[in-house]
Order: C-alpha cells, then sequence, then structure tokens
C-alpha cells in the first residue's frame, strides 16, 4: 500500500464517494450485498470460464450463506464499499492461521482503479492484527495469483480408475488436448475462441450455411452513418425500463441467433465496461431482452463490416451494437432504448453529436434511427467478388487532404 501506483488508485477511488472497506458481520448485511457479488462474480466467470456458477445451481447461495452462518472463525467475508454500494469483496474460509481463497469479486465498472487489488492489500493489513498469517490463493495458474503470491506449494491430484482403459483414455485425452492447445498458439487462437466457434457451427442451419457460402463469392455491404445533434434530441424521454450498466441483466443473456455464444456476449461485455463503455438493457421476465452500447466520447469508431474507420469530431458520442431477442422483437424496444441513450449522452453539455451506423439492407432499423431524429451523412461501402475485396466511402468522408487532391 506504500506504493505510489496504489496511493494514487486509491485517492481516485476517494474523490468518486465516500469508500469504506470493513468485515461483514451479520447476515442482513450479507443479504443486502450478496446479489450484486453473484452479479459480479457470474459476469467474470461466464466471460473468462464459460460458467456462471451462482445462475447454474441454487444451492451455491445456499451454501455461502450456511458457510456465514457458521461464523467465525470458520467464515471470513470483507467488502470496499464506495458511498455503500459494494465494488470489491473478499469470500473465504479460515483453519488455523491461514485464510482460504473462496471468491475475490470486483466491479467491472471501476477496473481501470483496480478494487480488487486494493481490496486484497487492505485485506492483508487487516489479517495481521487478527493473528491470521497467510491468504492461501488455492491451487490454478491465474496471472492475478502470480502477481501476489511471494511462496507456493505443489498440489497432487489423485485419479483412481475402476479399469486400466478408462486411465488410458484419460491419458490419450489429455496428450491430445495439449497438442491442440499448442496448435492454437501457433496460430494465436485461444481454447475460448475455438469453443465459441465450434458453438455456432454445432447451431449453424443449412440454409443458413448456405447463405454464408454464397456470401464468400459475391457480397456487397453498405453501411450508413447517421447524426443527431444535441438540440434535436431535447424532446426524447428516458424509459424507466431502461438500466445502465446492470450486471445482474447483463447475466440472464442466452444465444438467440446461431452466431451467438453466450461467452462471447459476456467478454465483450465485460472488456468494454471495463475500458468505460456504457450497456444500456432491457429484461423480460427475468431474461436480457435488449441490449445496445454508448461510447460517451469516441474520436475513431473501427467499423467491422465494411473493414474502415470512421473519424469523429471530439465532442461525440457513439451507439452501436444493438441486439433483441427473437421473442422480443416488435415491441419497440430498440427505440425505446435509443431515445433514453440520447437524453444520457446529452446530460452532458460538452457533447454536441451523437452517431450511429447501421447497414443499407436493415430497413427496419433505419425507420427506428431516423425516427428518433438521426441525419443520413453518407455510407461506406465493402464489396467482395471471388476473393477479391475492394472499399471506399461517400466523399463526405474522405479527410481534408484527400478532399484537396481530388478537387
Amino acid at each position: 500500500m506504500a506504493k505510489k501506483s496504489n496511493k494514487s488508485r486509491l485517492n481516485r477511488l476517494k474523490r468518486l464517494g465516500t469508500l469504506e472497506f470493513r468485515a461483514v458481520c451479520d447476515g442482513a448485511d450479507l443479504d443486502r450485498v450478496l446479489p450484486s457479488l453473484m452479479a459480479y462474480y457470474d459476469f467474470r466467470q461466464g466471460a473468462i470460464n464459460q460458467s456462471s456458477p451462482f445462475r447454474e445451481d441454487d444451492r451455491k447461495r445456499q451454501f455461502h450463506e450456511a458457510l456465514f452462518a457458521a461464523g467465525a472463525p470458520t467464515c471470513h467475508v470483507t467488502l470496499t464499499c464506495l458511498d455503500e454500494v459494494p465494488i470489491a469483496a473478499f469470500f473465504g474460509a479460515v483453519s488455523g492461521r491461514t485464510l482460504h481463497l473462496g471468491m475475490l469479486i470486483h466491479s467491472p465498472m471501476l477496473a481501470e482503479h483496480s478494487p480488487g487489488k486494493l481490496h486484497l492489500l487492505q485485506l492483508a493489513e487487516c489479517l495481521l492484527q487478527s493473528g491470521i498469517d497467510t491468504i492461501d490463493l488455492t491451487p490454478g495458474g491465474d496471472a492475478w495469483k502470480e502477481r501476489f503470491a511471494n511462496a507456493h506449494d505443489e498440489v497432487y491430484e489423485l485419479s483412481l480408475f475402476a479399469r486400466p482403459f478408462q486411465a488410458w483414455r484419460r491419458d490419450v485425452r489429455t496428450s491430445l488436448e495439449s497438442l491442440l492447445k499448442s496448435a492454437l498458439v501457433r496460430v494465436s487462437l485461444r481454447p475460448a475462441q475455438l469453443r465459441s466457434m465450434l458453438g455456432r457451427l454445432r447451431r449453424l442451419r443449412p440454409l443458413e450455411l448456405v447463405r454464408r457460402l454464397r456470401r464468400e463469392v459475391s457480397e456487397r455491404r453498405e453501411l450508413r452513418i447517421y447524426r443527431i445533434e444535441a438540440e434535436q434530441a431535447k424532446a426524447l424521454r428516458r424509459d424507466p425500463r431502461v438500466a445502465v450498466n446492470a450486471i445482474d441483466e447483463l447475466v440472464t443473456f442466452e444465444p438467440g441467433e446461431p452466431w451467438q455464444t453466450r461467452q462471447g456476449f459476456l467478454s465483450a461485455a465485460l472488456s468494454r465496461i471495463e475500458s468505460g463503455e456504457r450497456a444500456y438493457t432491457i429484461s423480460v421476465d427475468g431474461r436480457l431482452a435488449h441490449s445496445g452500447w454508448l461510447v460517451a466520447r469516441q474520436e475513431l469508431s473501427r467499423m467491422s463490416e465494411v473493414d474502415q474507420t470512421l473519424r469523429l469530431p471530439a465532442d461525440s458520442a457513439t451507439l452501436y451494437d444493438f441486439y433483441t431477442d427473437p421473442e422480443c422483437r416488435g415491441r419497440g424496444l430498440y427505440g425505446t432504448t435509443i431515445d433514453h441513450m440520447l437524453v444520457d449522452a446529452f446530460a452532458d453539455p460538452s457533447l454536441k453529436y451523437a452517431y450511429i451506423c447501421v447497414l443499407a439492407d436493415n430497413k427496419p432499423s433505419r425507420k427506428v434511427i431516423e425516427r428518433a431524429g438521426f441525419q443520413y451523412l453518407g455510407s461506406f461501402h465493402w464489396h467482395r467478388w471471388l476473393g477479391r475485396q475492394r472499399k471506399f466511402a461517400d466523399p463526405c468522408f474522405a479527410l481534408p487532404a484527400e478532399q484537396d487532391a481530388a478537387t
């Protein structure tokens, strides 16, 4: 905690509100904070390990509540709160003079301040005063454990098999997995990415496969760029159904299209929230029905649909990557979310413009965008024919030097 970088992070958090590190001492306090901690934990685990433990097993919460009810010194729970809202926590079990890691949890919205790291450092200082001299980070090759640990134990796992053939089959599978991981490293592909690709292939319908093959031969894309000014958005209103950065809603996402995977969605969401982007969501019957993303300030927007970059004025916001669950389409959720996002964006008086883009063949989305008040500026184009690609933009998007050359 004496390091300058850690002091700086701590001071930045304190400037955001009242910062408090404390132990959870009673069941009522745990009941109040546990839903948020469960959502944070499931969100990160779903993004990284393709698993959301609390969401997948109701007994997981019951187990932790029972462990806490057993009382000290069996269970040890600490929180870091910002204005009474939990932003980091450690849930563990005590044996002798050792605290064993159960969960280290932190809010993705404050990732730039490293609340999980600061919590663990403050926990260490607190434990020294209580007679616990060791934090057991538990087995595993997680990078953050390597950064914190100052000692290691070797841990062996014993597997018993009823028949020699079962052991042989396990060894063969392990060898093949090792070879596959090595091959993936050579082509810069992570195992999670491979699982995501295989998941999409399994859900791919024959008709969609034919369409994709046809697009590999010949395809044209036009991405239309729209803009709205702050003055034009004054008549829009927020909607109480729309939530901002609601982690508990994001973790309820279920794939509704062949190209989607749950881990892919959560992984992208985690990365975006940690980088400061805002998620806008609407839930219906306990399931994520609609989502969209807002970047408050963006000067360069990479448009993967046409493999080009859009340059934006410095005082601009960007709305992108909207998705509505197939079962909830036709309810006006897209337009409702756009209106809410624009009101939020222009609440900052220094922002003058908001941009949104849509493929030209998506006529329903174009209608919603134009109804919200966006004005069409121009398009970016991408063509493919027999493996050859061509991309270009309308003249209004050319840089000044390029315009002079064209003149």
